[in-house]
């Protein structure tokens, strides 16, 4: 099965930016083949702060990130189907969740709904079916001031779209978090290639190494050199 998806990826992702890894680094995986992420090997304890921003319906990273380092995973997803599906599962108490938006400024952020109502996330992405909603939204300095933080271990996102303008301010407010879990949407026809090399090459001049590319070719894993 696990094969099968990757023929998928690569058949279907047959066209991915241009980004090459920059150091070799022992991994780890947490979580499942759709929803996990690479992270450098016996990198976190327990006492290490992790933010994890669009949950969706699948918490097995966050989960799995738990199990192994006993630390607080604080998780973030405004979405209305994932606030309705998490207050049906039983959390653990190292999971914090917060219905929040994370985004480049505080207030309220539009989200447009998936053209495929059995679809859960949100995206940047207006379409001709779209509806929109309202969603409350803060920055990642926000963030930090109101759990009390001075600075971030680990930090995933899979934001649908809005991680370019998010990732431009947390590099203006002086926030590096020492792993940073991207997933880009390039695959969005509206964003493109373009827009995800610029990013990476963005980070890579405000210190952060490339070690890990998914066989999406969408998650993408960092740490500050």
């Amino acid at each position: 099965m696990l094969e099968k998806i990757k023929r998928y990826y690569r058949f279907y992702f047959k066209n991915p930016p241009n980004a090459k890894i920059h150091i070799k680094a022992n991994l780890e995986r947490h979580g499942t083949v759709y929803g996990g992420w690479n992270i450098l090997k016996n990198s976190l304890s327990k006492d290490s702060i992790v933010y994890s921003f669009g949950l969706g319906e699948d918490i097995s990273f966050d989960l799995s990130i738990i199990n192994k380092y006993n630390c607080t995973v604080f998780g973030f997803d405004p979405t209305p189907k994932v606030v309705n599906w998490l207050s049906k599962q039983n959390l653990p108490e190292k999971l914090v969740y917060i219905p929040l938006a994370l985004a480049a400024t505080d207030g309220e952020l539009t989200f447009y709904s998936p053209t495929n109502e059995n679809n859960v996330s949100h995206t940047i992405i207006k379409h001709k079916t779209s509806k929109e909603i309202l969603v409350q939204s803060k920055c990642l300095k926000s963030i930090l001031k109101d759990l009390g933080h001075t600075n971030i271990d680990l930090l995933k996102m899979d934001i649908e779209g809005f991680e370019y303008g998010v990732i431009e301010n947390m590099v203006s407010e002086n926030i590096y978090p020492k792993q940073l879990l991207v997933e880009f949407h390039h695959f969005f026809p509206e964003i493109g290639n373009i827009k995800t090399e610029k990013m990476i090459k963005f980070l890579e001049k405000n210190n952060y190494k490339l070690y890990s590319i998914a066989d999406s070719f969408c998650e993408y894993s960092f740490v500050l050199n």
